[in-house]
């Protein structure tokens, strides 16, 4: 009975004990979860805070990287409208005392000033192409107030970027270009100028937005811009922006403002954009942008639904460019590119900026959608980039040279039809390479005109047929309309010659 109780009370022992050892190892648990809980909030609120206490250190290791830069412009000297014409005058003795009346005596100058930054030991200074256009002289101020000339290596208008080489072959302080493709809206940015030559300005803020495109302020099919609330005031144009880092991640560029002062909305061009031109103009003297050769529109809820698709990411291609680079790789009218050298194309403005990025002469790999009797089939083209020159920028339209007799104008969905004919070309101010089924006039109240057709086009095709004859326009309609089509797909030329696809929503 003795044993029985002693061994009852050692199993109950050992029973306790793994009790108070399970609740040592629960409790011991449950506190290194608080305290995983605890690190991880604090991390996430340094996160969040993200702000440093001072931007004194970065500012001091930046600023003498970051110049002012001031320009000469000089005018050349013009005649005085009231000056005698004729050669008699040059034989009068008294030219001297009247040709300071009559002319400018000197050269007028203009005086314009900006910022900038090196980018190299050996001086070379990237900054906006409109602080230098023109210049005769070019001066570069450091910020303990040394001076400098300096020359342009080369301009890039259409991206607002310069590249000048210091005169010198003292070594300088230079900073780095960062990823920009990185940087999140809500991450910290420093914008350091050097206007006026006060000797540096610093101004902090955030990256408010990206890929902005300023078609209200400057039209250019490759705006592709940081938005930021770090103040840009004049004379920092020119000026980098830095991220913590101390990396580049912009060149300030322009602000949106009524006064002409700050209010809190600036903009910079991209590293990843400056930093490829910048190259280039160092390389060649000028940019080098990629070209592919074919005129596109957006993919938008309308056209996709006239189509058939279920997307609306992608370019619809309105015209080929003969034997352009997507001539050569097999791309055809109506076909729709969806991605371009990896890179998703999501919408019809992306895609001229990731074309003019890619390296001349490099084959990319090309997706688009093409139709194939009412499906759609995924395909892939080899495209090799070709080079964008403006003498490429011409007229495609095709010639037509044949005319027939006219065929009684028709009315269909608010549009009244007629055949094309010298007589309507005059009279619209049609090339003659103008073909298709002209619209003459169009209801102010009808899908047609909200759809954006207007007198003067002409259709070429309904829904991916082609059209000649107002009646073939109408009779392809009808045949749409008894398939329970509610909007459909006209491919159509505009007065001034492209050609465009255009939704419209049958009535």
């Amino acid at each position: 009975m003795n044993n029985r109780y002693k061994q009852h009370a050692k199993a109950k022992a050992i029973t306790i004990q793994k009790q108070q050892n399970w609740m040592v190892k629960l409790s011991l648990g449950f506190l290194l979860v608080i305290s995983l809980i605890a690190t991880a909030a604090l991390q996430a609120q340094a996160t969040v805070r993200g702000a440093p206490d001072s931007f004194a250190d970065l500012v001091e290791k930046l600023q003498p990287a970051v110049v002012n830069i001031s320009t000469v412009i000089k005018r050349k000297q013009t005649r005085n409208p009231r000056m005698p014409k004729g050669n008699d005058w040059l034989d009068n003795e008294m030219l001297e005392r009247f040709k300071d009346r009559y002319f400018d005596s000197e050269p007028r100058e203009s005086r314009s000033l900006g910022s900038g930054f090196i980018i190299s030991a050996d001086g070379y200074v990237v900054t906006n192409n409109h602080v230098v256009k023109d210049a005769s002289e070019i001066t570069i101020r450091m910020v303990d107030g040394k001076e400098y000339k300096a020359v342009i290596r080369g301009r890039a208008e259409e991206v607002d970027l310069a590249l000048l080489k210091i005169e010198s072959d003292e070594k300088f302080p230079f900073v780095k270009w960062g990823d920009s493709d990185s940087v999140r809206v809500g991450d910290w940015a420093l914008a350091i100028g050097n206007p006026y030559g006060f000797g540096g300005t610093v101004t902090a803020g955030i990256i408010s937005g990206k890929a902005r495109r300023l078609s209200n302020t400057r039209e250019s099919t490759y705006d592709n811009y940081l938005q930021t609330d770090a103040p840009i005031n004049r004379g920092n144009s020119g000026g980098p922006l830095f991220n913590m880092n101390g990396d580049v991640v912009g060149v300030n560029t322009v602000i949106i403002s009524t006064t002409g002062g700050n209010i809190g909305i600036g903009f910079s061009i991209p590293a990843s954009d400056a930093q490829r031109v910048i190259g280039q103009l160092k390389e060649y003297g000028k940019t080098r942008r990629g070209w592919l050769g074919v005129s596109i529109r957006a993919l938008d809820k309308d056209l996709a639904e006239a189509m058939g698709l279920d997307t609306v990411n992608g370019a619809v291609v309105s015209e080929v460019v003969k034997d352009a680079p997507s001539d050569k790789a097999g791309v055809k009218v109506e076909d729709i590119i969806v991605s371009w050298d990896g890179r998703k194309v999501t919408e019809k403005d992306n895609l001229p900026r990731l074309v003019a990025a890619t390296p001349v002469g490099k084959t990319v790999k090309m997706e688009i959608l093409r139709r194939e009797g009412e499906e759609f089939k995924k395909m892939t083209l080899d495209v090799n980039t070709g080079e964008l020159k403006s003498e490429e920028a011409v007229d495609i339209v095709g010639q037509r040279d044949s005319e027939e007799d006219e065929e009684t104008p028709t009315s269909v969905e608010g549009m009244q039809l007629a055949k094309l004919n010298g007589e309507l070309k005059r009279r619209f101010r049609l090339g003659e390479g103008a073909e298709g089924v002209l619209i003459l006039r169009v209801d102010p109240r009808s899908a047609a005109r909200k759809a954006g057709l207007s007198a003067g086009m002409t259709i070429l095709k309904v829904q991916f047929r082609d059209v000649e004859l107002p009646s073939e326009v109408e009779s392809r309609i009808e045949e749409l309309r008894e398939d329970d089509k509610k909007s459909i797909v006209l491919y159509v030329q505009t007065r001034e010659g492209s050609k465009v696809m255009v939704p419209l929503k049958l009535q």
